[in-house]
């Protein structure tokens, strides 16, 4: 019947007329056959696929799905003729099958979807180029239908070519909390990503990677801990880097109860009022006030990250002047503000810190906190001081900086009203906890880890941290959950290529929980491993670990008590205080201090 449909010029114009995009002549030569051939399944696809594009509303796709069910599997086989080249639009199936998913019709998106990266596939595309072109919305239909594992056919032009591909295929799978799929997908990105793959492979310290801990495995511990403890006692670990750096400063000379600060960040976590308050203002504002600075908090949201939170060009400069106001009627000792993002016209940026500020009356100060983008550089030339967290980007900084002066390498405050030690013989949870945002992008870590620690059945409690006031555990929540917790996970590498330091360390250390900290992070430069946190490099130590001090309280709490005390001696708040407003007020003695 279908070489009789081609060879019919009624079904030849109306398909010419489809591809020029004449939906009312392409419309009446398919009713024209259909009324002489009503069983014709494919002429009836083809009405129909050119009403739901030239209305280009959902009404239409009822009538598609219908029409994609009533040919079945044939459809891939139809769609690849090469008289049908007016449907091999990329645009246009692919488009259809995912209008036919979010319209509830799965089955019928997927033939879709799949029939157009075939259709891509005999045109003369390579299979690659034929999958990037429609797998991610294939993925998530098959997924969905539980037959993913059809891509890693060998044959298929679906087949997943690359670290990114994998990394889609198993965010879907965990997305429906299905981490054993997860983590095979993330299994097989590995063989393209070499930060992957460390996941996968066998400790040195305690072998394969095992759902309970084995005899040896608690054994080789054991020994670890006891071997650093010796070192530790006999003088042979060294000090943290940034230990040595900072010194016992003292006090600061000039009494905090006389600084005025004007302390500028933002109110909510991504600029809106529908995400969590902005725990940095905070966290910067409370404790600067708490220690008896005369802190003033201006909310900056629409100008402090570019307009993150989709504000116009005139709301921002409207904030600006608001802030110009605020400025002039205070005249503060220090203005402190978050500058985790480069300058821009409408943001504190060049104009306003030199048009605005009165350099000689205020010190500006500007803190870094995803100090990982190395936004640092941005400011140098414009501040009196930058203060960085992440020890690489600051030695990098310190090297390359025509301003090293103006560099402040410094630890992340705590505040030590929320984050705290439980007394002796609280009840604390019996699991290892991860809070934070699985899903960002610059985090592709997390998701491999959470799923292979899922999948391995690991006594985790998750917290998707997504940021938003109604679904995201509070700061309250967060803080008390992290107090409670046996243990906290910090998974702190980005992008697969590094890691950084980002404040659930400090918060963890603070809290009494003991961290298990991601290896490859520049904690160590802070705390010592094996004695102030425990390092894990693959999923083997990370489990291992985790049921060794689930079972060993009494080990778990001497790590996360040195931990914390070793936190409170040289990196407490107060001293952070100290450190900013010294270092902004009296730059003599803070070169004098550094070069020392």
């Amino acid at each position: 019947m279908l070489d009789e449909l081609f060879a019919d010029p009624a079904f030849r114009e109306a398909c010419q007329a489809h591809r020029e995009r004449r939906f009312d002549a392409a419309l009446n030569g398919y009713q024209s056959i259909l009324d002489v051939r009503p069983e014709c399944a494919f002429t009836k696809f083809c009405f129909c696929v050119a009403q739901a594009v030239k209305d280009d509303g959902v009404t239409k796709l009822l009538p598609v799905a219908e029409a994609v069910d009533a040919i079945g599997d044939e459809l891939e086989r139809y769609l690849a003729l090469p008289f049908l080249s007016f449907l091999r639009w990329p645009t246009l199936l692919n488009e259809l099958g995912k209008a036919l998913i979010d319209f509830g019709a799965a089955s019928a998106g997927r033939r879709l979807l799949i029939a157009a990266v075939n259709c891509q596939a005999t045109s003369g595309f390579t299979l690659e180029q034929a999958g990037q072109a429609f797998n991610g919305s294939i993925w998530t239909v098959m997924a969905n239908e539980g037959s993913l594992d059809q891509v890693f056919d060998a044959n298929s032009p679906l087949k997943p070519r690359s670290a990114d591909d994998f990394y889609k295929i198993g965010a879907q799978y965990f997305r429906m909390r299905d981490f054993e799929k997860a983590t095979h997908a993330f299994q097989a990105m590995a063989g393209y990503d070499a930060r992957t793959a460390s996941i996968y492979r066998p400790s040195t310290i305690v072998g394969d990677a095992s759902p309970e801990l084995r005899p040896d495995q608690r054994a080789a511990i054991t020994e670890l801990l006891d071997r650093h403890a010796e070192a530790d006692t006999k003088g042979l670990l060294p000090t943290p880097i940034q230990t040595q750096r900072l010194g016992s400063t003292p006090d600061s000379s000039i009494p905090l109860n006389q600084v005025t600060m004007l302390t500028v960040f933002t109110r909510w976590v991504t600029c809106t009022p529908n995400s969590l308050s902005g725990y940095l203002a905070e966290l910067f504002h409370g404790t600067a006030t708490r220690i008896g600075i005369q802190s003033h908090f201006f909310g900056g949201d629409p100008i402090i990250y570019n307009g993150v939170g989709h504000y116009k060009p005139a709301e921002m400069r409207e904030c600006l002047d608001k802030l110009a106001d605020t400025y002039r009627t205070l005249m503060p000792d220090i203005f402190f503000f978050d500058a985790s993002y480069p300058p821009g016209p409408n943001t504190i940026g060049h104009e306003f810190l030199f048009n605005v500020i009165d350099r000689k009356r205020t010190k500006v100060v500007a803190m870094v906190g995803d100090a990982w983008w190395g936004f640092s550089s941005h400011w140098e030339a414009l501040v009196d001081l930058v203060l960085t967290f992440d020890p690489l980007i600051t030695n990098d900084a310190l090297l390359k900086s025509p301003y090293p002066e103006r560099i402040l390498p410094i630890f992340h405050p705590i505040d030590e009203q929320r984050f705290y030690d439980l007394p002796p013989g609280a009840d604390i949870d019996p699991h290892a906890l991860f809070v934070g945002s699985i899903s960002n992008t610059p985090a592709m870590l997390r998701m491999p880890w959470i799923a292979a620690l899922g999948s391995a059945k690991a006594p985790i409690a998750i917290h998707d941290g997504d940021r938003q006031a109604t679904t995201a555990l509070s700061h309250e929540a967060y803080a008390t959950a992290m107090r409670k917790a046996a243990m906290t996970y910090s998974l702190s590498s980005r992008n697969r290529n590094r890691s950084t330091i980002i404040g659930r360390q400090w918060e963890a250390v603070q809290s009494g929980t003991l961290l298990l900290e991601e290896g490859g992070s520049p904690l160590n430069e802070y705390f010592m491993p094996f004695r102030h946190y425990i390092p894990f490099d693959n999923l083997s130590e990370a489990l291992a670990y985790t049921h060794y001090f689930l079972e060993n309280r009494e080990a778990r709490d001497a790590v996360a008590s040195r931990g914390a005390t070793f936190r409170r001696r040289h990196y407490n708040t107060r001293r952070f205080w100290d450190l900013v407003v010294s270092s902004a007020l009296c730059p003599v003695t803070t070169a004098l201090r550094k070069s020392a």
